[in-house]
């Protein structure tokens, strides 16, 4: 009787122990980290450039995001419907996803220096807001990996915007597949880190320094 109940004893701690170390469970979904590719800072400067002591210098706000996208979970979309996934989860929010990618872009520029870190007022030309207003797989055919971004380039005292645009990237999958919408939203966070590159670059015109820098 010692025995049997001995035994009995050890069945159950065994698979208490099962069950603690996740061994037991076989229902449930599985959950994909999704990896970003945030590309690569570019370290030698473009042979197209200006002095350091013309360049301007921004400040880049903390990317900032919508409500329901502050979140690491993919959102899924259906019509107008966005559901979380509970699969799919990317590494960190797309607000975090889209800094470190925008930081690699601009690491290096002709007519800007561009900090994350606090730099006193004087010493800037402005600040670059910028707000993730999008970033989703559509589960409609045809599949796509979506995103959007708000930017501001505000005045050094932030009292007054400078410029604004809104930014919109996507990428078609074959199939929804983890692996494969890692890779599109890799390529969608590339895609605006550049077009906004591109508009800084544009406003790096004459008009522009004076217009922000008269506002100090």
């Amino acid at each position: 009787m010692t025995n049997i109940r001995h035994t009995h004893h050890t069945a159950v701690l065994a698979a208490t122990v099962l069950l603690a170390a996740g061994c037991g469970r076989t229902g449930g979904p599985r959950e994909n980290l999704l990896r970003i590719n945030a590309g690569h800072a570019l370290r030698e400067q473009p042979q197209t450039t200006c002095a350091e002591d013309e360049k301007r210098h921004l400040r880049l706000q903390e990317t900032g995001t919508m409500p329901a996208l502050n979140r690491t979970a993919v959102l899924v979309a259906r019509g107008n419907v966005l559901v979380p996934s509970t699969t799919w989860y990317w590494e960190g929010t797309p607000a975090a996803l889209f800094t470190r990618t925008l930081e690699n872009e601009t690491a290096v520029m002709p007519y800007y220096d561009i900090s994350t870190h606090p730099v006193p007022r004087r010493q800037l030309d402005g600040v670059l807001h910028t707000t993730i207003t999008a970033f989703e797989v559509v589960a409609d055919t045809p599949y796509t990996v979506r995103g959007a971004v708000r930017l501001e380039l505000w005045t050094p005292d932030e009292t007054r915007r400078a410029a604004i645009t809104e930014l919109r990237a996507e990428k078609s999958i074959t199939r929804m597949e983890a692996d494969r919408i890692a890779g599109a939203a890799s390529e969608v966070l590339q895609n605006l880190a550049g077009q906004t590159r591109a508009w800084l670059e544009t406003l790096a015109l004459p008009a522009l320094p004076q217009q922000i820098k008269g506002t100090r």
